[in-house]
Formats: structure tokens, sequence, C-alpha cells
């Protein structure tokens, strides 16, 4: 690395050894990104993202990082719950730092680089993963998946061959770690789940220090015919954090896919969901809980594209809103000609604890079948005061009183979550962000 660069500086002249992918196809996604460019708030798509400054600002590229502290990496860790554990630094695995278990005969957990040797050794799982890279994500269409794929460092892989179930939950913790100069960072995740295979994963985002960063994160996941997948991603930025997270999802005939995203702090995040029903009777689940304060900007956006017939989904978005921060969602649904007897659904309800506090929610629908069920709602409101009220009345302190109000609002999302081993954590998450936002 020869001192910081400017993500233009970056993707003109990527290192030797960035990218996950080499030669003339790293350059040509470099290429494609500077040709795509950074979006502006004349994109409408974007217009309520807060990038401004990121074209000009010099940033490192995030290299070998340090090793995270005990208490970094335990504010990441769910607490009693027994996982196989990944430790990406600053978008570079740790192996040191992993704890992975016995696993299913097949199934391949870890650097994707190291799959990339062992494909090259002739290993069948390990080149069809790499196979699948990029499949989703749209590096010639989206300009964040192709700046992640031109300068990743690594990425963590997972593969699930068919009829395979998981017992336990496998977690990539995440840390952005800068140093005395403000961090570009790429973490990357590729989920492979084999027909009627069920898997659980979990990825644990967090930054830490004052120094500024940008974290670019994409993920991709692709469940076969019948599969189960339930994926849960924590975000815990610091104040001085941006970042822009894409999870984008392929479900097949007759699979379920349920991904969950809690979101807390950051200066801002952007979170995409892409999620495709591309078989028959195939359902997902996008669900999303922000906790803002301060200045904190989130911005949500879903599209779930209808293909097959018989096909299910489920968008809801909750966002609790203190001091002067904002969330906005965006949600679209789009339903394919063919794709008859649709069942689709929208929520987003807003909570805003202050009168500077700023809810949106913008829902979009493209309806080209003639035999659907499709529906949206938005609210945005206050804490009730008739309940806060009775609350007071029966002795209970004001600060607690509110505390138990906004706790229940959260309830329901935490009550989405179907793997049971990770309900406690999660709300002991929600608990304890609330009590130091009060």
């Amino acid at each position: 690395m020869n001192g910081a660069r400017t993500l233009a500086g970056w993707l003109t002249d990527p290192p030797e050894d960035a990218g996950l992918v080499a030669g003339a196809e790293r350059t040509r996604l470099a290429l494609r990104a500077l040709e795509l460019g950074l979006p502006t708030a004349r994109d409408e798509a974007w217009r309520y993202s807060r990038l401004e400054g990121l074209a000009e600002e010099e940033l490192m590229l995030a290299g070998e990082g340090p090793a995270p502290t005990a208490p970094q990496l335990t504010a990441l860790t769910p607490e009693g719950v027994r996982v196989d554990r990944v430790v990406v630094v600053n978008g570079r695995l740790m192996p040191e730092l992993c704890e992975i278990g016995p696993l299913p005969a097949g199934v391949g957990f870890g650097s994707l680089r190291a799959m990339a040797r062992a494909a090259q050794g002739g290993l069948k799982e390990a080149a069809d993963l790499l196979e699948r890279l990029d499949s989703l994500c749209r590096p010639d269409q989206r300009m964040f998946s192709a700046l992640n794929t031109a300068l990743a460092g690594d990425a963590t892989g997972l593969w699930v061959p068919d009829g395979v179930r998981l017992e336990r939950p496998l977690l990539v913790i995440s840390l952005v770690l800068p140093g005395a100069d403000a961090l570009l960072t790429q973490p990357r995740l590729l989920v492979v789940i084999g027909r009627e295979s069920q898997a659980s994963v979990m990825e644990a985002h967090g930054g830490f220090g004052p120094t500024p960063y940008f974290c670019n994160a994409v993920s991709e996941f692709q469940l076969g015919a019948g599969a189960r997948l339930e994926h849960l991603r924590v975000q815990r930025d610091s104040p001085a954090g941006r970042r822009v997270s894409g999870a984008f999802l392929r479900v097949e005939a007759g699979a379920h896919v349920r991904s969950h995203t809690f979101t807390t702090g950051g200066r801002s995040v952007r979170n995409e969901f892409q999620l495709e029903l591309a078989g028959a009777g195939a359902r997902g689940e996008v669900n999303g809980l922000a906790l803002l304060s301060g200045e904190s900007v989130v911005d949500n956006h879903t599209h779930v594209t209808h293909l097959a017939p018989d096909c299910e989904s489920r968008q809801t978005f909750r966002s609790i809103l203190a001091e002067r921060s904002r969330s906005v969602f965006t949600g679209r649904i789009l339903v394919a000609r063919d794709a008859q007897r649709t069942d689709a659904v929208q929520s987003f309800a807003g909570l805003l604890l202050s009168d500077t506090a700023r809810a949106l929610a913008r829902p979009q629908l493209e309806i080209l079948a003639d035999n659907v069920k499709c529906t949206h709602g938005a609210t945005v409101g206050s804490l009730d005061p008739d309940s806060l009220f009775y609350l007071r009345s029966r002795g209970i302190p004001k600060a607690l009183a509110r505390r138990l109000m906004i706790h229940a609002f959260c309830s329901d999302m935490l009550g989405r979550v179907r793997t049971s081993e990770m309900i406690n954590p999660l709300d002991r998450l929600v608990t304890r962000t609330l009590a130091e936002q009060a």
C-alpha cells in the first residue's frame, strides 16, 4: 500500500494482491466501477443516502488488520450460543481467531482464497462455489458490487451440499478497525445451500474507534430447491463509519429464506436487499430493525421479484429514531407475468422519539400478472401518551415506561427470528442499545 487514495485512485491502479478475481477480469471490473461512478443525490434511488464527499475522500485500502481486543470480539459474539465462527478484520480473514468444529461431509466454510487453491487442486465443491461468485450481485450494473469484487482482499464462503442439515449456526464476525487514516474495507460473503438442505448464518458487523471509514459489504445467497436458510445480520457501526451493504438472495422451487437485519449506529448506512423467488412455491422474508440516535441515517432499499407462480414474500421494517436521526424505507415488489397466485406483503413502521427525527416510506408495486394478492402499509408516529400515562399511573418511572413501550415495539421483529439460540442475544442487544441511547 502506498498511502491513501480516492476510490477512483484505487480503481485506476489496484494493488496486485487485491480483488477476488485476477488479471483481465479484475481490470475490467475496476474500469466498470469507474464508468458507473458513485451515485449522487440526483439519482432517485440514492437521493436520501448520505454519500456526499465520498468521491473526494482519501482512504487507505484495508490490508492486514490489527488483532481485535477481547471486548471487541465479545461485543459481536452471541453470548451463550455454540457457533462455528469465522473472524474477518478489515476485510481479511484471521485464521488464528476462527473456531470451526467438525462439519458434515462436503460442507465448506472459510476463506474463498483458500477454496480457490483447493479448486486448483481439483476439489469439485470449491470449484462449484467459485463459479457462483458475482452471479447475483450484478457487478456490471452495480458500482459497489464491481468495487467489492475488484478490491476485496478475501471473502468468506459457505458450501452446503444437497440433503445436509447444519445443527449449529454459522457466525461471520466482520470488524472494521481503522488506524490513523480513514479506511476502505470490502467484506464479502458467498453462501450456496444445496437442495433440501438447511442452515442458519449470522453476520455480525462492527466498527470501532473515532477514525472515519467506508465499509462496502456484499453478500450473496443461493438456495436450491426445497432448501431452508435463516440469515441474520447485525450492524453496529461507530458514529464516524459509513456503510453500504448489499444482500442478494435467489430462492428456487419450494425453498424458504428468512433474512433479518438489525442496524444500530453509523454516520450513514445503506442496506440493499434483492430477493428473487425463482421457482414455484418459493418463499422469502426480508426484515429490518433500526435503532438510531444522534445524526445517524439508515436507508433501506428492497427489491423483491416474483418470477414463478405460487410464491410468497414478506417485507417488515421498523425504525426507532431519537434526536436528529433519519430513516428511509423504499420497498419495491415486481410480479412477473408468469407469477400467478403471488402473495406479497410489505410493511413499514417508524417510531419517532424526538421532534427532529424523521422517517420516510416509499412503497412501489409493479404487477404484470392478473391473479395476485399484494398489499403494503406504512405508519409513522410517536409514543402513545395514553399508554405512557397508564404505565406511570401504575408506579413505573417515566424513563422505564418509555423503554418498555419501545421494547414492545421491537418485539414483533424479534419474534420473526426462528433460530431459537439467537433470540435471547438479539433481545439483549436491543435492550443494551435502548439503555445506551437513553
